[in-house]
């Protein structure tokens, strides 16, 4: 495999109507999660015109169009631009100005402080929206339906710039990080090395998917391997128990916050999370009673306290429950 683009035919081909992913608790197959992606690569570059050295935006919460839309402006030949739905107006609109985005993709959830972001911006050509309707913006599911010409993605090298992901700008103003298709097809095979991923795996796939945890880890693995991902934005924690049961899944990697509100959940007890093999957690230092609780709610499950950068791509370092 040279590209992401590689890496999702191989995986329709080999996996065909095997579950890639569940959202809204409605499975979708390999082969029809690829046909979604050549679709929007189609509508972007057909009625768009975008293509090799174009910016794509991004900013939605996490959703089966959070993947659809990356894969099918990486297809298109562009560079997609997650962008943290957490940012303020202001701080989108930098990030907007400075990537050069052509185009953007918002959703009904983050259209509030996108409008603001994009108020006078110049250089967006095309606005889509997810469960959007606004003046300006085109439903991502009407562009995806009209009929045009297909094609076959642009050749994309191993070097090429899949993403650019800003850093939080912790010490000055955000910073694009360029993250290749050579960088991420890395990743998945360290993911593989430090957690463990299986084929058998369902992944509760909660982290952002404007992250690198979520868009270079899991989502590329689980493909790889013909895994499956519950894709969900959820936070409640008792909604979260109840994905975990309903969908079997095997592996959760969160923040310590979220853990730790799991773990005091009252209703805990009520859910049958024995197929958890995994539990991930990142991004803070995790108490030493909160390792021991999860310990002890979950004797047979493997901890993982892990460590990466958006500037490495994602996985730095893994240490493991022994």
């Amino acid at each position: 495999m040279r590209n992401l683009i590689d890496l999702l035919n191989r995986s329709a081909d080999e996996f065909g109507d095997g579950v890639a992913a569940v959202h809204r608790g409605d499975p979708v197959s390999f082969v029809a999660l690829r046909d979604l992606v050549e679709r929007c690569s189609r509508a972007l570059r057909n009625h768009l015109g975008v293509g090799p050295g174009d910016r794509v935006a991004l900013i939605m919460p996490n959703c089966l169009h959070s993947v659809v839309c990356y894969l099918g402006a990486i297809r298109a030949g562009a560079t997609a631009v997650p962008v943290n739905v957490r940012l303020s107006a202001e701080e989108m609109r930098f990030i907007l100005g400075d990537v050069g985005a052509r185009a953007l993709i918002a959703h009904e959830r983050t259209w509030g402080t996108v409008a603001q972001a994009i108020e006078g911006l110049e250089g967006i050509d095309a606005i889509w929206g997810v469960d959007l309707r606004a003046e300006s913006v085109t439903p991502l599911d009407e562009a995806i339906a009209e009929p045009g010409p297909g094609f076959g993605p642009p050749a994309i090298a191993p070097d090429d710039v899949a993403a650019i992901i800003y850093t939080s700008g912790t010490t000055g103003l955000p910073k694009g990080a360029m993250l290749t298709h050579a960088n991420v097809l890395f990743n998945v095979r360290s993911t593989i090395h430090g957690h463990g991923f299986r084929p058998d795996d369902v992944h509760l796939l909660i982290v952002p998917l404007f992250h690198v945890t979520g868009l270079n880890t899991i989502m590329p693995t689980s493909l790889h391997l013909g895994s499956t991902m519950v894709i969900s934005a959820e936070t409640n924690p008792r909604r979260l128990l109840e994905l975990i049961e309903r969908h079997r899944c095997t592996t959760m990697f969160t923040v310590p916050t979220t853990t730790i509100m799991l773990t005091r959940e009252p209703g805990l007890g009520e859910f049958d999370l024995s197929s958890l093999r995994l539990i991930a957690y990142s991004g803070a230092p995790m108490p030493v009673l909160a390792i021991e609780r999860l310990r002890e709610l979950f004797p047979d499950t493997l901890l993982h306290n892990f460590y990466g950068l958006t500037k490495t791509t994602s996985v730095t370092t893994v240490l493991p429950s022994e």
